[in-house]
């Protein structure tokens, strides 16, 4: 933390317009005479006690004057940089890291308010991470984020949207099977889209007459294709 005062005439003197002020050495490089007055004008760098003395002189005689100045300490807010807006899909990691400083040299810490339940920050070093899972779209966040340091603060705020992911559909494995020439068979599959979307079924690699009807394929292998064998995938799209 560091000192601070607007310049002001501090110490006025009744001395008449032909007497010179001048202040005696060693004097603080804020201090300055103008006609009959002091200004101060401490900065941030300067808290602290002086002590001034100041000689009138109206070229014959010369008399002084000593005084105490106390400048007192202002902390400053600290800084925060700007956070940029993202849009990611669902299942993407985000990942920054804030910039804050605080001109005082006191420690900064962060926070953050609106954002998802499963973010994190890193009070310290300001280390955001959030993935977002397959549930969250279509959505956004506005999310602030402040630094402290010294009980003053600085905020900035960004938008996270998150975009949906299509994910594949899933298809489970079905257990190999043995059919008599002639007979039919139907084999049942489950198939789910984890979206929602439609399902387009088919068949790749099966018996000639093999069909796809909903969740079922029906097969009747014909009395020639005794001893085949035949590796059926069933894509779902």
């Amino acid at each position: 933390s560091h000192g601070h005062a607007h310049p002001r005439d501090l110490h006025p003197f009744p001395a008449r317009r032909s007497s010179a002020l001048t202040l005696r050495a060693p004097a603080p490089a804020f201090a300055s005479i103008v006609d009959t007055h002091i200004t101060l004008a401490p900065g941030y760098a300067d808290a602290g006690l002086y002590q001034i003395t100041v000689d009138v002189s109206d070229g014959t005689h010369t008399t002084s004057d000593t005084f105490q100045v106390t400048v007192a300490n202002v902390d400053r807010a600290p800084t925060l940089a700007p956070v940029s807006d993202s849009t990611i899909a669902e299942a993407q990691l985000l990942a920054f890291t804030l910039s804050g400083a605080d001109e005082d040299g006191d420690a900064v810490v962060y926070s953050m308010r609106g954002a998802p339940p499963a973010a994190t920050l890193d009070a310290n070093t300001g280390a955001f991470s959030w993935t977002p899972g397959y549930d969250e779209a279509p959505n956004s966040y506005m999310v602030s984020f402040r630094a402290t340091a010294g009980g003053l603060n600085a905020q900035r705020a960004m938008t996270i949207s998150v975009t949906q992911r299509n994910r594949g559909p899933i298809v489970k494995d079905l257990a190999d099977v043995s059919i008599p020439e002639g007979q039919t068979l139907v084999l049942a599959f489950a198939a789910s889209d984890p979206d929602g979307d439609v399902l387009v079924n088919t068949i790749d690699g099966a018996p000639i007459g093999a069909t796809v009807s909903g969740n079922n394929v029906p097969m009747t292998p014909e009395l020639n294709q005794a001893g085949s064998a035949y590796t059926v995938a069933v894509p779902a799209n």
